[in-house]
């Protein structure tokens, strides 16, 4: 009799604890999901950057003690050079690729004897490599560096590697050649004088030799990188040579990296010309 009310009492509790035992190993089935999906970040983790003119109100409403033309030229040279470095620092590891590549079969072709590959183009190639790895370092302190400023001016944090929710690197418009067709296009009454008309003139001279160099290097981007396509592949089929190579990289990477340099630096001018206008009592 004390047995089977032993055993009626453990069954009674047995039945209370199965639903637990399910809710418990169905508990241990979603842990691994939990954990891989804690680890990896998350949906919401990785922040779109935020437009510039998001950024700009932002910074404005934080920073009431500070002049809001100032407030808004560093925000747009913190936000142009991020994006800028950005660009830059994606050609730069592109050619990166291709160099590392080119050393390593020109080892080969060197350790297989082969008379066409000498050391001196093989030293070309690694000092190509090692410029390359100096420029890419330099973008990145350079990206770091505008991300804490955006940050600084935003008050939130910055993912220096998000997508960005507007247009990108765009080049301001800015039609105007010279002071006075600028001043005709605002019809405002502000006349700089002296020193401030100094600076005014200086930083028109600053945006049109940025548009040069832009308008340059927008025309032969794409023989460049057409260049760079054919050289690759000869080299890649036996029928180039390291010397070839090694100037259609050096070429590409002048060309690339100073046409988003030249968008940035017409940005910048622009920048200045606006600052230094605003700025007139």
């Amino acid at each position: 009799m004390l047995n089977r009310n032993i055993t009626n009492s453990f069954l009674t509790r047995f039945r209370f604890i199965v639903p637990h035992l399910r809710i418990i190993s169905l508990l241990f089935l979603l842990l691994p999901i939990q954990i891989e999906f804690s680890f990896a970040g998350g949906p919401d983790t990785v922040n779109p950057l935020p437009s510039l003119k998001e950024a700009i109100q932002t910074a404005i409403k934080l920073h009431p003690e500070t002049d809001q033309n100032q407030v808004e030229y560093e925000v747009s040279k913190s936000y142009f050079t991020l994006l800028a470095k950005r660009e830059q620092l994606g050609i730069s590891d592109e050619v990166k690729g291709h160099f590392e590549t080119a050393v390593t079969k020109a080892d080969e072709r060197m350790e297989s004897d082969d008379g066409e590959v000498t050391q001196s183009a093989i030293t070309k190639l690694k000092l190509g490599l090692s410029g390359t790895q100096n420029d890419i370092s330099n973008f990145k302190a350079d990206i770091q560096k505008s991300r804490l400023q955006l940050e600084f001016w935003t008050g939130k944090p910055i993912d220096e590697n998000g997508e960005v929710t507007d247009e990108g690197l765009v080049v301001l418009k800015f039609p105007h050649q010279n002071f006075e067709a600028f001043q005709k296009s605002i019809d405002k009454t502000k006349k700089p004088v002296g020193k401030k008309l100094l600076e005014i003139q200086e930083a028109f001279v600053d945006v049109n030799n940025s548009r040069e160099k832009l308008e340059l290097a927008r025309k032969v981007r794409k023989l460049t990188r057409a260049l760079l396509v054919t050289e690759v592949a000869n080299y890649d089929f036996g029928i180039g040579d390291e010397g070839d190579l090694f100037e259609a990289l050096i070429i590409y990477t002048k060309v690339l990296v100073g046409y988003y340099g030249s968008i940035y630096q017409f940005n910048l001018s622009v920048l200045d010309v606006n600052r230094l206008y605003d700025s007139i009592p």
